[in-house]
């Protein structure tokens, strides 16, 4: 197992490089703040592999090396090159777009978050790709505050391309900026009547008896 004093180290040197404070890695990645703080400091043994699941997509950094700083792996012998043959053949996803602007520019969540007005829980799950299509409305926010085309969000989200996801079919072929801009309105529109409609639905109360 390894020395819980560098491993600690390993974990807060991680967490600094992605600008995160204690309390932001908390919320994330669902652990407790305190333990993970008494981690850093050497002042507990290793954390459970399932609680680095939880941390490597935090940090950004593949499961495996965790378990191998960690000690529940053994140190490969060869340098493994899959991972970039894979990286070079898959599409950029929205979360990946943003997330090297963000490192770019060296940004910080919660700017970007007060900025946009957007929940820092809600856009970490963006940027992470566990939300793949926010509403046209966040894309705007997030695309006025990051400085990048409005559009290119819009695409990388989905809106450009055929879906039944939102009611609407989308091509982009053929068509102006503003074409696409009206199209993406009108989806922002039915998605927010189809808000209100939940809201009013849920907002009903049964009316007391004898009244």
């Amino acid at each position: 197992m390894a020395d819980v004093v560098e491993f600690g180290n390993y974990l807060k040197v991680l967490r600094l490089a992605r600008g995160l404070t204690l309390r932001q890695v908390a919320l994330y990645g669902e652990v407790s703040n305190s333990y993970l703080s008494q981690i850093e400091r050497g002042e507990r043994n290793i954390p459970s592999s399932r609680f680095l699941t939880k941390l490597a997509p935090v940090y950004k950094v593949p499961l495996e090396e965790m378990m191998v700083r960690a000690g529940y792996l053994p140190t490969p012998n060869v340098i493994m090159v899959e991972p970039e043959v894979v990286v070079e053949t898959k599409k950029e996803t929205l979360g990946q777009y943003i997330s090297g602007i963000i490192d770019v520019n060296g940004f910080q969540l919660q700017g970007i978050s007060k900025e946009a007005k957007i929940n820092e829980t809600y856009l970490f799950q963006i940027i992470n790709d566990q939300e793949r299509q926010p509403p046209p409305l966040i894309l705007k926010r997030l695309a006025e505050v990051l400085e990048v085309n409005y559009l290119t969000l819009a695409r990388l989200a989905g809106y450009l391309e055929n879906t039944r996801k939102t009611g609407v079919w989308v091509r982009a072929d053929g068509l102006s900026n503003n074409d696409i801009a009206e199209i993406l309105a009108i989806v922002e529109l039915k998605q927010k009547r189809r808000i209100r409609e939940r809201h009013r639905r849920l907002g009903k109360r049964k009316p007391p008896e004898g009244g």
